[in-house]
């Protein structure tokens, strides 16, 4: 094992994996055929639908307009129930929307006391109805909690705008040999509405030739499980004018506002050499990088990736969160910002200035896709910007883990000719640490709690807690390895840039209360992060503080591609090819606390709180056992600290200012699904 600060030349090792073979070529996307192509307005936020599990940007409007609000309508038999004043023409049962916020008395529903309120609006798929009477349209509510529950429901009816039936674009170029690619399809419909049976199609018109019809079929799906339609067409003859038309019928030949088009793509063939490697981002949500083979763990937890992706890439030993919370971690992730820089922490309004790496893949040709187990990575938070196709799947209705990977496999071995980034997240390591039965025998009656186990010390009641997580870990690694396993199968071993990383780590008592989110200690903070494939030197490990900020600027770096439009990480690339991380460059972080914000390098770790101020000297007290409280911190960490502050309060007042002229840059968190609530439920997080 290297390590980086000892090397003097790694120029050699950035050939790394490449193999010996030449690269093939692959398709990559030229142009997204979006809005501004088909006429509508330039600037508007990106309108998206979701088909099955499956979000995707789409033409056509699909705005919800709120038509009203309802406030304190009580619960009388476990139903609330007010009219609805609207004409009859306006309100087509499968184009009504409903949000619901109930409230029981003082009971309000809580995300362990660390999300914002209007998080609990829910989008209702199920339980309620609207009936026509005499006087009008009444919308009934039934709570499913039952009968005898009291108390009040706050409703929002939104009326959705229909799609249209008939859709030209403007001219656009398109080469010859070139791909068209087409999704298509039908979002679920309202309860007791039976899906639409439709005919979509799509024809091209290309320097004044005659029109070519380049899609006619019918989509019959039976409701057992929707998804999105896809379709590929091949141009053997483009041209400089080119429009396409896209159409909407029954069956009966009457056009249609029921179907949807996703953007249509043109994808070209570049040769193997001028294209970009893949990049494939795994996040193991709650992954503490202690409890890790491969960070020194006395248990073999992860023996794939140590040998695969630690063996064979570049490891950073000393990577840290910038706050314990999948949202707002992984916001840091994909926009560089630590939280205090973020707008609003762990969200992105449509509005927003911000621009994420998946943007960047974006714009560079890319095609990007997220797979995520729903909850807090969600769309409606903002985590689909970028993404042309961003997978929730709820953790109540599939195995954590194991389903997701599968996803991911198929969806490797499908696009093997792509040009690709693909996300997948996974909260197979977080609470409740349920493993797959093959994986219950292990870490079982070993020796790992002899003298009170490896610092730092876990109280007793934890140590089954402690083996049960290790057991997820395990099974994780066996998932990376089966993916590992397509990556080498369908030849994109070579050409792939693989990030293996976690969002923050899990607290079982060594400090404080168990779980994360509350607290600043190592057990919550820190985090692995390997990277392996092309320009990355093999079996090498980084020492010096580094953040979930610098990840999105290292890649975009090792990628060639411009850095963020704002952003306050800084790219590794230097690190990985010798140059040492600074003892004292520091690495932020905060945790949910009053105005709670600390800072870390290699000797000092020094926090700040409402209450008080507190230092570690980490070179004589790694486990943070000894704190060093006092009324202020030292005059150089407190400078620190306020440079960081100030700083950040600059960036996110640039942002703000920059997004105030968007009616959506300050817009309200959409009502969530009902599975999304199901699955925060089902993580701990909604009491």
């Amino acid at each position: 094992m290297k390590w980086i600060h000892a090397i003097a030349a790694v120029a050699t090792a950035f050939l790394v994996n490449s193999g010996c073979s030449e690269p093939e070529p692959r398709w990559v996307v030229q142009e997204r055929l979006g809005p501004e192509r088909f006429g509508l307005p330039h600037g508007q936020p990106v309108a998206r639908a979701i088909i099955g599990a499956t979000a995707r940007p789409v033409l056509g409007v699909l705005a919800e307009d709120l038509h009203i609000e309802k406030t304190g309508v009580p619960l009388v038999d476990g139903v609330a129930q007010f009219k609805l004043d609207i004409a009859s023409e306006d309100i087509p049962r499968a184009n009504l929307s409903i949000q619901t916020f109930t409230s029981l008395g003082t009971d309000v529903p809580s995300l362990a006391g660390t999300l914002r309120e209007k998080v609990f609006w829910r989008r209702l798929e199920s339980g309620w109805s609207l009936d026509e009477g005499k006087d009008g349209y009444t919308i009934s509510i039934r709570d499913e909690r039952g009968a005898e529950v009291t108390g009040f429901v706050n409703a929002r009816v939104f009326l959705t705008q229909p799609s249209p039936s008939v859709q030209e674009s403007e001219s656009f170029p398109l080469p010859n040999g070139s791909e068209i690619r087409l999704f298509f399809g039908s979002t679920k419909p309202a309860a007791g509405h039976a899906r639409p049976q439709l005919r979509y199609q799509a024809s091209l018109n290309c320097d004044g030739r005659a029109s070519m019809l380049i899609l006619d079929t019918e989509q019959r799906i039976d409701g057992s499980g929707d998804s999105w339609e896809q379709a590929r067409v091949g141009i053997s003859k483009g041209g400089l004018d080119c429009r396409l038309r896209l159409e909407v019928r029954s069956l009966q030949g009457e056009p249609s506002t029921k179907g949807i088009w996703a953007w249509p793509e043109i994808l070209v063939k570049t040769p193997g050499p001028s294209v970009r490697p893949n990049l494939l981002m795994v996040s193991l949500d709650t992954l503490r990088a202690d409890h890790m083979s491969g960070y020194g763990y006395p248990r073999q937890t992860t023996p794939t990736i140590d040998t695969r992706l630690i063996a064979e890439g570049t490891t950073f030993l000393e990577a840290f969160s910038t706050f314990p919370q999948t949202d707002v971690s992984h916001l840091s992730l994909f926009t560089g910002l630590y939280p205090e820089a973020q707008p609003t922490r762990g969200r992105l309004s449509p509005g927003s200035s911000i621009t994420t790496l998946a943007e960047n893949l974006r714009d560079a040709g890319y095609q990007t896709d997220a797979i995520t187990e729903n909850a807090l990575i969600s769309g409606l938070f903002g985590f689909w910007r970028g993404f042309d196709a961003f997978a929730e799947r709820s953790v109540v209705q599939q195995k954590l883990g194991p389903t997701s990977f599968a996803n991911a496999a198929s969806y490797l071995r499908e696009n093997r000719e792509q040009q690709f980034f693909l996300f997948l997240h996974t909260y197979q390591t977080h609470d409740p640490y349920d493993s797959s039965p093959e994986f219950d025998a292990m870490f079982r009656g070993d020796n790992h709690w002899a003298e009170g186990g490896p610092p730092p010390y876990v109280p007793d009641v934890q140590h089954k807690n402690v083996d049960r997580y290790d057991r997820t870990i395990r099974e994780a690694d066996s998932l990376v390895d089966g993916l590992l396993t397509v990556l080498e199968e369908t030849g994109l071993m070579y050409n792939t840039l693989i990030v293996l990383l976690s969002d923050h780590g899990e607290s079982f008592g060594e400090h404080s209360l168990p779980g994360h989110g509350f607290a600043h200690h190592d057990e919550q903070l820190r985090i692995p992060l390997i990277l392996r494939g092309p320009g990355v030197p093999a079996d090498v490990r980084i020492p010096g503080s580094v953040s979930l900020t610098d990840v999105a600027p290292t890649l975009l770096d090792l990628l060639n591609l411009p850095e963020l439009a704002q952003g306050q990480g800084e790219s590794l690339r230097a690190a990985m090819s010798g140059t040492p991380i600074p003892d004292d460059r520091d690495v932020f972080f905060a945790w949910y606390q009053n105005d709670a914000i600390g800072a870390r390098n290699r000797e000092w770790k020094s926090t700040s709180t409402r209450a008080e101020t507190r230092n570690y000297e980490l070179k004589t007290d790694p486990f943070e056992w000894h704190t060093i409280k006092s009324p202020s911190l030292p005059a150089d960490r407190q400078k620190v600290l306020d440079d960081h502050k100030r700083e950040s309060s600059a960036i996110r007042a640039a942002l703000a200012e920059a997004s105030a002229g968007n009616p959506n840059g300050t817009s309200e968190t959409q009502g969530i699904p009902q599975r999304m609530e199901e699955s925060l439920r089902a993580l701990g997080y909604l009491d």
